[in-house]
C-alpha cells in the first residue's frame, strides 16, 4: 500500500480506517487521507485519486465541488483504462521528462 502522497510540496499520509463508513475520506484538520481495509485494487486506486482531488482542492485553496471531484476522478480512471499503455507511456514522460514522439495527450 501507498503511505503517502505528495500535494503541493506537502506530505498526505494515507492510513486504513476499519472505521470508515464509506471506501474514502480527506480528513484536511488532520491532512490525511483515510482508506477503508481490504478495498478491491481498482476500487482502491479509484479512491485514493477521488480523495487526493479532494486534498488538492484544500492544499491549494480552490473549492471543488463534490461533483466536479467526481467527474475528474471518473474521467481520469476512464482515460486510463481505456489506454493503460498510453498512461504508461505519459507517466514515464512525467517521471523521465522525455516522452516519445507518438504520445497524444
Amino acid at each position: 500500500m501507498i503511505e503517502r502522497v505528495r500535494i503541493g510540496g506537502m506530505d498526505v499520509q494515507i492510513v486504513e480506517d476499519e472505521n470508515l463508513d464509506s471506501f474514502g475520506e480527506w480528513w484536511d484538520f488532520k491532512q490525511v487521507i483515510r482508506m477503508a481495509p481490504n478495498l478491491p485494487p481498482r476500487v482502491w486506486a479509484s479512491t485514493l485519486l477521488h480523495e487526493s482531488i479532494h486534498a488538492v482542492g484544500d492544499v491549494y485553496g480552490v473549492p471543488i465541488s463534490e461533483r466536479l471531484v467526481r467527474v475528474l476522478e471518473q474521467s481520469i480512471v476512464g482515460m486510463v483504462r481505456a489506454d493503460p499503455e498510453g498512461a504508461r507511456l505519459w507517466m514515464d514522460a512525467v517521471v523521465k521528462g522525455s516522452a516519445p514522439l507518438d504520445v497524444v495527450v
